[in-house]
């Protein structure tokens, strides 16, 4: 696994703040090294620094994270949340927990999914 990141929760933070978390999460998506485990890291952080904004609209922060294995990180971050009494805000669990049946849907089809024959 590699300990860094192109980009790092701080400057993901930067852009939820002017942007929204969707925006953060779609720069995420955007970045080089998308496929790298330090982004569950990343999106831990954001998650635990501002609980509410990133749970408010966790269907729009799916979609721009796109790859279904961030939407795992980033519901695996929100699950740590949901521990902390008031940390989410109302309808968030409801929301979290069919984001979490959408994406285990969407791992489920993409394992079970023959691979590409090469020309």
């Amino acid at each position: 696994m590699k300990a860094t990141t192109v980009l790092d929760a701080e400057d993901l933070a930067e852009v939820a703040a002017a942007r929204g978390p969707a925006a953060a999460a779609a720069a995420l998506a955007a970045a080089e090294d998308v496929g790298v485990d330090g982004y569950a890291m990343v999106l831990r952080r954001l998650g635990a620094a501002d609980p509410v904004a990133w749970t408010a609209d966790m269907p729009a922060v799916l979609a721009a994270l796109r790859l279904p294995e961030l939407g795992a990180f980033y519901l695996a971050a929100a699950a740590v949340l949901a521990d902390r009494p008031g940390a989410l805000p109302d309808g968030a669990l409801v929301a979290a927990v069919t984001a979490v049946l959408d994406v285990r849907r969407h791992l489920d089809e993409a394992a079970s999914s023959p691979a590409p024959r090469p020309p």
